[in-house]
């Protein structure tokens, strides 16, 4: 050992003794965040997005009483939305899911109404048959009925012959419907299988201090998310409770349990100037260790 290092240990050492007995609160200020990117083809506003994120404040500061974040447009903590291959993805099942859903309304009107139709045709037929069976058992029927008898059956036959082009024609909208519906399961398992290979829907990152949301498919959802990266931002870890923001999956939570509120007043209890330096040392030690 050089005289150096000895020298930096023994400061070190009495810089400890004498800072024993001074205190770190870690969650004394609150981690101030800036929203940084949006990509305009999330098609949201700032201002709902800021609203969002103070609901995700919400989640950590109603059940604590703690001010623990803070919406700054200075500050370090970056919250960006990026527009990746699953938003995409997804705007596009919601985009077909929409047109299905009107084709779907559309073309049960449709099929109500032409088998409205049919029923009214099947009811003039049957007339038409009645009086025609009533004319042959009187031994025919006089020329001024006979000619109403040809005329009613030529108009059912036109009826007849637009009721089976209308028939053809829903036919051919319930085959687009069905490919739409093949379509959407397609996208859908395209969609699953992104999430599979990626499946946040955000993360933060310590070394740039940036949270970067990747898609939106619902507003707690989002919330959730959100909740959950601002815990890690304050340095929170994943707990094994589905019901949890911490859990590791995203949900439609937006109440923090009783599992997150004791794992942030352990990030937040107060400790020594001691204790805080040796974990950095600890910290320093492994990374030069490795």
């Amino acid at each position: 050992m050089s005289k150096k290092n000895l020298v930096f240990i023994l400061l070190l050492a009495s810089v400890l003794v004498g800072s024993r007995y001074v205190y770190i609160y870690p969650c004394a200020r609150p981690i101030l965040y800036k929203i940084g990117n949006i990509d305009p083809k999330f098609g949201v506003k700032q201002d709902q997005l800021l609203k969002d994120l103070k609901s995700a404040e919400a989640v950590w500061e109603k059940p604590t009483g703690k001010n623990i974040f803070d919406y700054d447009p200075d500050g370090p903590l970056t919250v960006n939305f990026v527009y990746d291959t699953r938003q995409a993805l997804k705007t596009e099942i919601d985009r077909q899911e929409k047109s299905l859903t009107s084709q779907n309304q559309s073309l049960d009107a449709q099929i109500t109404d032409y088998e409205r139709q049919v029923v009214q045709f099947k009811v003039q037929n049957n007339q038409l048959n009645t009086d025609i069976n009533y004319w042959n058992s009187q031994g025919g029927a006089p020329p001024d009925e006979y000619d109403k008898l040809v005329a009613r059956q030529k108009d059912l036959q036109q009826e007849a012959d637009r009721l089976n082009r209308l028939a053809k024609s829903l036919n051919q909208k319930a085959d687009n419907y069905n490919s739409g519906v093949v379509k959407i399961n397609s996208t859908i398992g395209t969609f699953n299988q992104a999430l599979a290979v990626k499946p946040e829907e955000g993360l933060y990152t310590g070394s740039t201090n940036t949270i970067d949301i990747f898609f939106i498919t619902d507003r707690n959802e989002l919330i959730h998310t959100l909740a959950h990266e601002f815990g890690h931002a304050r340095g929170l870890d994943h707990l094994d409770d589905a019901k949890a923001i911490m859990y590791p999956q995203t949900s439609l939570a937006v109440s923090a349990t009783s599992g997150d509120i004791q794992a942030l007043e352990t990030i937040c209890v107060r400790r020594s100037y001691w204790d805080v330096v040796a974990k950095y040392l600890q910290l320093v030690y492994n990374r030069f260790s490795e």
